[in-house]
């Protein structure tokens, strides 16, 4: 819609004037922004433990074959996604009714957080160890003790008995194993709040840059997301076969709870762009 100006003349439009603006003399909250970006990346790292470790951690802890554990992951995998896409078709209406920091702090973060407590082992037996043994057709020679002695026998394969916890991962004799239903617990609350902070953090992101040219800046915050996904398969990977159960889970929780620290600190500021006119 047009405008009339202090002289009289018709001036440009308000889109125009927004295009007239020289954004690089107007520079986005980094201080507010920080968080926002590290936020996003612990959000898509710490998703990167489901991911990864989810069928090692079926085998070690629970003593499933590979088969029992991808069945198992592939159906929780298929109903978190169904519970997933309800929660991304609330969330508009709630902005609306609601604001989105409180939103991605309350239905985000906050469980995000939650669920994760649930991934600790509380006590009990250890998991049940991984046993290999020479195997000839569908008998086990028990009396076999090592592979060189099963290599002398003609058509037996030194293979695994009993699925469990590999005993080069010493961590397994002393740290009790995982509950299932502490597991399944977990996995329903984070699938809960993985949607809400994705979509909140991006929104709070791209208000925050404001009507700027954002194809770099989304681009950035987009590579920020995948470079959490390169990195964080290697970093829980090597944490879990190392030090464990307690260390892996510890690590990332205590990454996503400093970030969300830091997004509680500068919550204020956390609003879109003032536009100069």
């Amino acid at each position: 819609m047009a405008q009339v100006n202090s002289d009289g003349d018709i001036g440009k439009d308000v889109t125009s004037k927004k295009e007239e603006i020289n954004w690089s003399k107007i520079p986005p909250d980094y201080i507010g922004i920080f968080p926002i970006v590290s936020g996003f990346f612990f959000i898509f790292f710490g998703y990167s433990l489901l991911e990864t470790l989810a069928t090692p951690v079926m085998i070690d802890q629970f003593g499933m074959d590979s088969a029992q554990a991808i069945k198992t992951i592939g159906v929780s995998t298929a109903i978190s996604s169904v519970v997933a896409l309800a929660c991304f078709f609330t969330i508009p209406a709630l902005c609306k009714r609601f604001d989105e920091r409180k939103i991605l702090i309350g239905l985000g973060l906050v469980p995000t957080l939650l669920g994760r407590v649930f991934f600790f082992p509380f006590g009990g037996p250890i998991a049940p160890m991984r046993i290999e043994g020479c195997m000839l057709n569908t008998t086990a020679l028990t009396d076999l003790a090592n592979k060189a002695a099963c290599s002398n026998v003609p058509n037996a394969v030194w293979s695994v008995l009993q699925h469990g916890c590999p005993k080069e991962q010493t961590w397994c004799f002393e740290i009790p194993a995982l509950s299932g239903i502490a597991l399944g617990i977990g996995y329903a609350i984070c699938t809960i709040g993985y949607p809400y902070s994705v979509v909140l953090l991006q929104t709070i992101f791209s208000k925050m840059v404001g009507p700027r040219p954002q194809g770099v800046w989304m681009g950035f915050l987009t590579g920020i997301s995948s470079l959490a996904r390169v990195v964080g398969p290697f970093f829980v990977t090597f944490i879990y076969t190392k030090y464990g159960t307690i260390a892996t889970s510890g690590a990332v929780t205590g990454l996503i709870f400093i970030s969300f620290v830091c997004i509680l600190v500068v919550y204020k500021r956390l609003v879109p762009i003032k536009i100069p006119y």
